[in-house]
């Protein structure tokens, strides 16, 4: 027998899609080399047969159908999110609602460039007349039921204290009140969101453990996209490393404990969740 080294039969590019970029690579990982492990992973029968061999273009568009979806419902969890950073925007006098978002071609620009947030978790007012230093105040964020109650939403002051996130969408809408008379800026800590994949050559640089659940998670959806059992063993790695991720992510919470508890005298209201003084 001859040997089957590239340019065999066995290795042929043109029956079994392999060449160039088409197995695992050294440096940083693309997209592609995701794929190649996480259907090795997933044993699917008559796909890499053998290794060293690659994906053909149909298994490869094939595995951004998979992907690109994980990576979009990945966004919605909180606990995928690895960090939430610092933007600033700027406030215009009068104005009570600032339009969040992505201009896409030929649509609408949004007030505030920035990826649409499926949520804020924190935001500031920052007082830029405060000089040399900018003074930041946190700014509490209202609930629906609270946002409601606000019977006059155009009351003006010097700067808002208060905002509310509607979640609407293509664009997210932050309202402040009360309206801002000055110019100044609010910074948003939202979550850094994940980008889906435009080709299979895209470099995946992510924070550590997150190219393991790519490719456990990913191999976990294949086995169910080509209609094929998941073996006992890649669904527990998968749980396993999506968990690793969901456990570094955590925020850190400061204690609290209930007034109920560490209150003393007076009588605890159920009702308003707060802690009443006895009188007389």
């Amino acid at each position: 027998m001859g040997t089957q080294g590239f340019g065999s039969q066995g290795f042929n590019t043109g029956v079994f899609g392999g060449g160039t970029g088409s197995g695992p690579t050294g440096g940083t990982p693309t997209v592609l080399d995701i794929l190649y492990r996480a259907y090795r992973l997933a044993a699917i029968p008559g796909i890499i047969r053998m290794p060293i061999r690659g994906l053909s273009q149909e298994e490869i568009q094939e595995g951004l159908i998979v992907l690109n979806p994980l990576v979009d419902q990945w966004n919605s969890e909180k606990l995928n999110i690895w960090t939430y950073p610092r933007s600033l925007f700027n406030l215009a006098p009068n104005q009570n609602s600032y339009a969040i978002g992505i201009q896409q071609p030929g649509g609408p620009a949004p007030d505030w460039a920035l990826a649409r947030p499926a949520k804020i978790e924190y935001a500031s007012i920052v007082l830029t007349s405060n000089q040399p230093v900018p003074l930041e105040l946190p700014m509490t964020l209202l609930t629906y039921p609270e946002w409601q109650q606000i019977p006059t939403k155009n009351t003006p002051s010097t700067f808002p204290i208060w905002g509310y996130y509607d979640q609407a969408f293509p664009f997210g809408n932050f309202n402040v009140y009360p309206d801002p008379q000055t110019v100044n800026q609010v910074a948003l800590y939202a979550g850094q969101l994940l980008a889906t994949f435009a080709t299979v050559n895209d470099p995946v640089v992510c924070p550590y453990g997150y190219l393991k659940a790519f490719q456990y998670q990913v191999a976990l959806e294949l086995c169910i996209h080509w209609g094929k059992p998941v073996s006992p063993d890649l669904r527990k790695e998968a749980q396993e490393a999506i968990g690793k991720i969901k456990s570094a992510n955590t925020l850190i919470a400061d204690v609290s404990c209930d007034s109920a508890v560490v209150a003393s005298g007076g009588t605890y209201n159920w009702i308003t969740d707060g802690y009443q003084k006895r009188r007389g």
